[in-house]
C-alpha cells in the first residue's frame, strides 16, 4: 500500500484541495490534523515522539485498513521544526511514501500572511509588519519559506523521486507550461487534480481594500498589551475568557463584516500596497534560493514572478 502526504505550504490552497478532492476521495485511509498520530508528530516533545514511536515500535499504519493512505495537513510545514517534522514523517510512514509539497510565490505567501494575522488582532500597516518581520526574521515567518533547503531535505529524506513540487500558480490560476505530474496523481491515489480548477479558493481573507480600516477596529478594540501590534492577539482569546467580552465579540463580528461575500464581491483582488524597500527586502532574501531551486529542480518561479534577480 502506498502512502501520500501532503505538507504544504499553508496559504497555497490546502483547504480547496483537503474539501474539494482528498475528502472525496473513496477506498483510502485519510487522516488530517484531528488524528492522534498527527498530532503527536507536530506537537509530542523528543522524549515523548522517540518513546512512543521509536522504542516502544508503534507503527500507525497497523490501525489502518489495506488500502492508500492520504494525509493532508499544512500545519507539518509551518509549526514547529521543518527538518525535524520530516524526519518524524520517515520514522513513522517509511514505505512507499509520495511527498506532496505546493509552492506559492513568497510575496503573495506574506500577504496573505498577513491578512491572516489582521482577522487575528493585528493593527499595524503591511509594510510596519514586513519590517517587523524582517528585523526579528529568524522567529519570524520568512525562514520557513526558505523552499529550497526544505525541499533539498525532503529529497535527501524520502529520495528524489518521491517528493512532488507543485506551484500554486500552476496548480489553481491555470498557468502553462506546468510541470504538474497529474498522472501520476491519478494512476496511484485515484487523486485527480485537475479538477481542483473547477472549485473556488477556499478560505477567503479580508479583502486588501480594507485593510486599513480593518487595522483601524483591531487598535480600537486591542487588549493585548501591545503583542496583536504584530502577532495574532485575539486568535485564542475564548480560551480562557468568556464568550461575552467585548474583545471577543469585536472579533467575531468584525471578520464576519470584513469577510461578507459583497465586499469580496465589490472589491476587485488587489496585492496590498508595499514600498520598494521592502519588495527589494524580499527580493534579496529569497532570491538566491529560488535560483538554486528554479535551476537544479527545473521549476518555473520566473514565469510565476517569484522572487528571482
Amino acid at each position: 500500500m502506498s502512502t501520500l502526504i501532503h505538507v504544504g505550504m499553508p496559504k497555497a490552497g490546502s483547504k480547496s484541495l483537503q474539501r474539494n478532492i482528498f475528502e472525496k476521495v473513496t477506498n483510502i485511509n485519510y487522516l488530517t490534523i484531528i488524528d492522534k498520530v498527527v498530532i503527536d508528530i507536530l506537537y509530542l516533545n523528543s522524549f515523548e515522539f522517540k518513546n512512543k514511536y521509536l522504542e516502544n515500535s508503534i507503527n500507525p499504519n497497523t490501525n489502518l485498513n489495506k488500502k492508500n493512505t492520504v494525509l493532508s495537513c499544512e500545519l507539518l510545514t509551518c509549526l514547529g521544526d521543518q527538518f525535524i517534522i520530516c524526519d518524524r514523517l520517515k520514522q513513522v510512514f517509511n514505505n512507499n511514501v509520495t511527498i506532496m509539497l505546493i509552492l506559492r510565490n513568497q510575496l503573495d505567501f506574506i500577504q496573505s500572511f498577513y491578512l491572516e494575522k489582521l482577522a487575528g488582532g493585528v493593527y499595524v500597516s503591511f509594510n510596519t509588519f514586513l519590517k517587523q518581520q524582517f528585523l526579528n526574521h529568524q522567529i519570524s515567518i520568512l525562514p520557513k519559506l526558505n523552499y529550497y533547503n526544505l525541499i533539498k531535505y525532503y529529497k535527501n529524506t524520502f529520495g528524489s523521486n518521491n517528493v512532488k513540487v507543485i506551484l500554486y500558480e500552476e496548480l489553481f490560476q491555470n498557468r502553462f507550461n506546468t510541470n504538474i505530474e497529474y498522472e501520476f496523481f491519478k494512476e496511484k491515489f485515484n487523486i485527480n487534480l485537475k479538477l481542483i480548477k473547477d472549485f473556488k479558493i477556499e478560505n477567503k481573507s479580508i479583502p486588501s481594500q480594507l485593510a486599513p480600516l480593518k487595522c483601524l477596529s483591531n487598535y480600537l478594540f486591542r487588549y493585548d498589551g501591545g503583542l496583536g501590534k504584530y502577532d495574532i492577539g485575539t486568535r485564542g482569546i475564548n480560551e480562557k475568557r468568556p464568550k461575552r467580552s467585548i474583545q471577543y465579540i469585536n472579533k467575531q463580528l468584525s471578520n464576519r463584516f470584513f469577510k461578507n461575500k459583497f465586499f469580496s464581491t465589490f472589491f476587485e483582488k488587489k496585492p496590498l500596497s508595499i514600498s520598494d524597500e521592502n519588495k527589494n527586502m524580499i527580493l534579496k532574501y529569497f532570491s538566491n534560493s529560488n535560483k538554486k531551486l528554479e535551476n537544479e529542480y527545473n521549476l518555473n518561479l520566473k514565469i510565476n514572478n517569484y522572487p528571482v534577480n
